[in-house]
């Protein structure tokens, strides 16, 4: 989402009430909430912009809808980002995070204390589809370039970690996937679910 000079000066508190639109519409003053699951074409125009990919018509609520995007897009100008993106679930975030990066071969690397559904996607689901899963000691995070490899995709890690509270130190780790990456000439996403921080 591109923003105007002038939502560059805006404080954190005005993009969270007023979003990239000061006056996005007439009527109630908050944004009304979308309460259907299906949205009806106005015409076979629509269904063509919607083939398209037009992010401004919608079909179903499961894949997007105007309440969703006012909130994504409220997100991503108060945190300065190009964009951001909602999820019913912690864990269909982290799952459509990993799996837009790995593929069938790949490998990632993680800190072994990890929410529970993160550690069973890890153990039981990942492996079955041909994606190792291995893991390095937050204490030892300069060992990651020696863990990597030329298959690696990911560095995933919590911090504080769920449920013990454990703290990684992110600089390090980034530093050392940085290194990992000059050493094995990959690209290395690092993934940080810092759920209990939020």
């Amino acid at each position: 989402m591109k923003k105007p000079s002038s939502l560059a000066r805006m404080s954190l508190a005005t993009r969270a009430i007023h979003g990239s639109k000061l006056h996005p519409f007439r009527g109630p003053v908050s944004v009304p909430i979308a309460q259907t699951s299906t949205y009806r074409f106005a015409d076979s125009k629509d269904a063509v912009r919607y083939a398209k990919g037009d992010p401004d018509v919608y079909v179903y609520t499961r894949y997007h809808n105007p309440t969703v995007r006012e909130a994504e897009d409220r997100l991503a100008l108060m945190m300065n980002a190009e964009k951001a993106q909602l999820f019913a679930s912690g864990m269909a975030a982290i799952t459509s995070a990993i799996l837009s990066v790995v593929k069938a071969g790949d490998e990632i690397i993680s800190t072994p204390a990890l929410y529970g559904g993160t550690y069973r996607f890890f153990r039981d689901i990942l492996p079955g589809h041909g994606i190792a899963v291995k893991y390095v000691n937050p204490d030892s995070l300069e060992t990651i370039p020696q863990i990597a490899s030329e298959k690696t995709r990911v560095v995933y890690f919590e911090t504080p970690t769920n449920p013990t509270l454990g703290i990684v130190d992110i600089a390090a780790l980034v530093a050392a996937t940085r290194q990992a990456e000059r050493q094995h000439k990959t690209k290395i996403i690092t993934i940080i679910d810092n759920t209990f921080a939020t």
